[in-house]
């Protein structure tokens, strides 16, 4: 009792009251000045730790020293003195008061001045001034309307709504890539900056954009604070930012306000199709969208593991709102990425998911997600075709789609177009920088259509980005080939294998460069090291790995070993053409397979399907052994003079789109 009475008597119990106070107030203070002053977001941790840290200093200074009439004095200077004055501590009890009446003060502004609730008003008034703005037609649109939407930051106490930061950084860039004169930047390559430690005229030079819209997330219950901003990355200069303390019912009204800002700030013109994208509200159900955000996160891990995580979670966000379109595209994605992988045979789901995404076209006929989800399951089917024509209304309602113009590249290249694929991977390579997958189909586009300049120009970029990728390695030794350079194609092969060799894409692609040296045996070395690495594996570079093998085998002369492995091929790639799957690849490999044994009648009528279904390839054509004793066959001949007369037709479609390639 004498501790408790000594500690009243020197105002510890007062200085410690005061200090938590005046400390929440700062905490407060510093939450809303903070995003305001655009500062980093570790200042309120900062400011936080040392506010703890200061605690137990402030109690052992109010029990060293007193407060007295004369001062503040050392307690022990003041020890035995009387005095008639009144003890200080009903002016310390003076300051507490008001400092609970401050603290009260700002807890009722946060909650019912800047409660959305206690003001729809207010807000709908901004909303409005907003809408109105971003419909009014500028005088000029500004030089480069390009804008990268980064990753928003995670700022809530635990740390755990990184799904939601990420989901309605997603979104917001989803709605700005619906118009057409403004270039945004794919979330693949955006998002790449997520967690490092780049400053924005950097992250802005590599993804060539004028424009960073960044921002951070904070959620606590039912409240959100988000914070967005616009920065002009050549100045640096602020052209825009706001903080907006909501709920979550608002979340949708945010994610259009910062919408039409950017539109408004960069000057650019809403079509009334995109007004009305940008204006609807995806599902009235909350907890739906929660788990539509958490399934989009877990697709993009694109393993087996999360792949069943998204298809759950987008279900469970169907059963919550059976016409939420957008978990349906979801639930059609994570289907069709299923079909053939982690444990799922070909051709076993893509099926449904083209089921599932209809579903979502039926309820949002104009939704781009929905019919890139259906053309990705038609890909996955085989329907190059449907595939095609659905990714081509996707990129008509999504100019800025990164997914469906790196998908339409490869289709290009694969139906032999292309000229159409150079373009298309040009425009994916421009939406996303600094990702392979563009590079690696505009090089192919460009090889085949002979313009080797570009292709190492393309694989040098691949390179850069990736020192060791196999794609962009096995360009070099491929055009060796072609230019008649064995020597080198076999020694570069030799480098990648030693190199990599634990890549059966590596060894696949090696095998093939050996097997147009004719070196057979290390071509089926090669070949059976790649399916070791992976048991089953249907990889090819100009053959399939099983057929390379094959053929590899005839040539070297072990024909009872080859039949054994092509006698059952030919049976299982003739049922699958008989059962409507379109694809020259495998007419390419059954013409080639009889070609090397001899069989010429039935060679050439494969060699004209493959070239009916889109076969262009007429660089490897005269490299390939299997067809060395056809070189002057008159069929063989007629479609390779068709071929080449096409592949003229698309240069020069090509130069007058892009002069400077001539």
């Amino acid at each position: 009792m004498s501790l408790f009475k000594e500690l009243q008597r020197r105002n510890v119990f007062r200085v410690a009251a005061a200090y938590v106070i005046v400390a929440w107030l700062i905490m407060q203070i510093g939450d809303v000045m903070a995003p305001a002053l655009h500062l980093p977001g570790w200042i309120q941790s900062a400011l936080a730790f040392f506010l703890i840290l200061g605690f137990p200093v402030a109690i052992v200074l109010s029990w060293a020293f007193e407060l007295t009439q004369e001062g503040i004095r050392l307690e022990k200077t003041i020890e035995g003195e009387k005095s008639d004055a009144p003890l200080p501590g009903r002016k310390l009890n003076i300051s507490i008061i008001v400092l609970l009446a401050l603290a009260v003060g700002v807890f009722a502004f946060d909650k019912f001045v800047l409660d959305p609730e206690r003001d729809a008003e207010r807000i709908e008034a901004a909303e409005q001034t907003a809408r109105e703005n971003s419909q009014q037609v500028a005088p000029e649109p500004r030089a480069d309307p390009s804008i990268a939407v980064l990753a928003f930051e995670d700022m809530s106490p635990e740390k755990d709504q990184q799904y939601l930061s990420d989901g309605l950084a997603e979104e917001l860039l989803n709605a700005l890539a619906q118009i057409p004169e403004l270039k945004v930047i794919s979330r693949s390559s955006a998002f790449s900056y997520k967690g490092k430690d780049v400053k924005l005229g950097q992250i802005a030079a590599e993804l060539d954009v004028a424009h960073i819209l960044e921002g951070s997330v904070r959620k606590s219950g039912n409240r959100v604070r988000i914070t967005a901003q616009l920065i002009d990355a050549r100045s640096d200069s602020h052209l825009w930012s706001e903080t907006y303390d909501r709920t979550l019912d608002d979340i949708f009204a945010v994610q259009e306000d910062v919408a039409r800002r950017v539109v408004s700030s960069l000057r650019a013109t809403l079509s009334p199709r995109a007004d009305e994208r940008i204006s609807r509200q995806p599902t009235e159900d909350l907890a739906a969208y929660d788990l539509y955000l958490h399934g989009r996160e877990s697709l993009h891990q694109d393993d087996a593991e999360s792949n069943r995580a998204a298809t759950r979670l987008f279900e469970e966000a169907i059963e919550l709102d059976p016409d939420y379109a957008l978990a349906w595209a979801g639930l059609a994605d994570s289907t069709a990425q299923r079909d053939g992988r982690f444990g799922f045979p070909q051709g076993s789901t893509a099926g449904t998911a083209i089921e599932y995404a209809r579903e979502a076209l039926a309820i949002d006929p104009d939704l781009a997600e929905a019919h890139r989800a259906l053309g990705y399951a038609y890909l996955r089917q085989g329907e190059t075709d449907d595939g095609l024509e659905a990714y081509l209304t996707a990129v008509e309602l999504n100019p800025n789609y990164y997914d469906v113009w790196v998908g339409l590249s490869w289709i290009y290249e694969t139906t032999g177009r292309y000229d159409d694929g150079v373009l298309a991977g040009v425009r994916a390579h421009r939406l996303a920088p600094n990702e392979l997958s563009p590079l690696y189909y505009l090089a192919h586009n460009y090889k085949y259509l002979s313009l080797d300049d570009k292709v190492m120009e393309v694989t040098g970029k691949m390179l850069r980005l990736d020192p060791l990728n196999d794609g962009g390695r096995l360009f070099e030794p491929q055009l060796a080939v072609y230019h008649g350079d064995i020597e080198t194609a076999v020694r570069l092969a030799e480098q990648i294998v030693h190199d990599t060799p634990d890549h059966a894409y590596a060894m696949v692609g090696a095998a093939s460069m050996v097997y147009m040296a004719r070196d057979f045996e290390r071509a089926v070395e090669w070949a059976r090291e790649a399916l070791r690495l992976e048991p089953g594996n249907s990889l090819g570079y100009w053959h399939h790995n099983e057929v390379l093998i094959g053929l590899s085998l005839l040539k070297s002369g072990q024909r009872e070993e080859a039949d054994d492995m092509l006698l059952p091929v030919i049976e299982t790639y003739v049922t699958r053409v008989e059962e409507g799957q379109r694809d020259w690849g495998l007419e390419w490999d059954l013409a080639s397979i009889h070609a090397a044994r001899g069989d010429r009648q039935e060679a050439m009528d494969w060699f004209e399907r493959a070239y009916d279904g889109g076969f262009r390839f007429m660089r490897w054509v005269p490299v390939d052994p299997a067809f060395d004793e056809f070189r002057d066959n008159p069929r063989y001949l007629n479609v390779m003079a068709k071929m080449e007369a096409d592949i003229e037709r698309m240069r020069a479609r090509l130069f007058t789109a892009d002069p400077s390639l001539r």
